[in-house]
């Protein structure tokens, strides 16, 4: 199915024209030197504004991937921070839980066997302070001057005494105002 070749003619009639040239312009072939510097310096002109623009166009774009990039951190940051204060509300909710007393009272029955006091003792101290004896001796120490083995006992289990009273009044004071303070 092929066609048949054709010879193709063509009528063209030449017109004779003037060639083209440029009027009035400072930038043609036969430019004056001044004409030329003109064209330098307004392109050198061009080409500094358009460098101009497209380092403030860098600049821009810049700015808008700082800033994406810094919203993207501020989310992360957001969500680690709920993470941490979940799970800061999840061992409080943990503490509160391992030191109630009922909880305490069951394991120190279970594995340590104690009781609850059948009796409760108190100590009245005097309201002036005990001289000290004149060696430096304190309490616990032992003084120089005959000491007998029941005086020293007994300021021991004093010692000891007066030592687990303020330990408990300081895990009491600490507990009540951790928990406060956490808020």
């Amino acid at each position: 199915m092929a066609v048949a070749a054709r010879k193709a003619s063509y009528n063209a009639q030449v017109s004779r024209r003037a060639p083209l040239r440029l009027a009035g312009s400072a930038c043609g072939r036969r430019a004056s030197s001044r004409g030329v510097s003109k064209c330098k310096s307004a392109y050198t002109a061009c080409l500094t504004i358009m460098v101009a623009l497209a380092v403030a166009g860098l600049g821009r774009v810049a700015l808008s991937v700082e800033a994406t990039e810094t919203s993207f951190e501020k989310g992360v940051l957001a969500r680690d921070i709920k993470a941490e204060r979940l799970e800061g509300d999840l061992l409080e909710v943990d503490k509160s839980a391992l030191t109630t007393p009922s909880r305490i009272e069951r394991i120190a029955g279970s594995t340590m066997e104690m009781a609850a006091a059948g009796e409760v003792s108190y100590l009245e101290l005097p309201a002036e302070p005990v001289p000290v004896a004149e060696s430096g001796a304190e309490w616990g120490e032992e003084s120089d001057r005959g000491s007998s083995p029941a005086a020293e006992g007994k300021r021991g289990l004093f010692q000891a005494v007066m030592d687990m009273a303020a330990g408990e009044a300081q895990v009491l004071l600490v507990g009540d105002a951790g928990l406060a303070s956490s808020r």
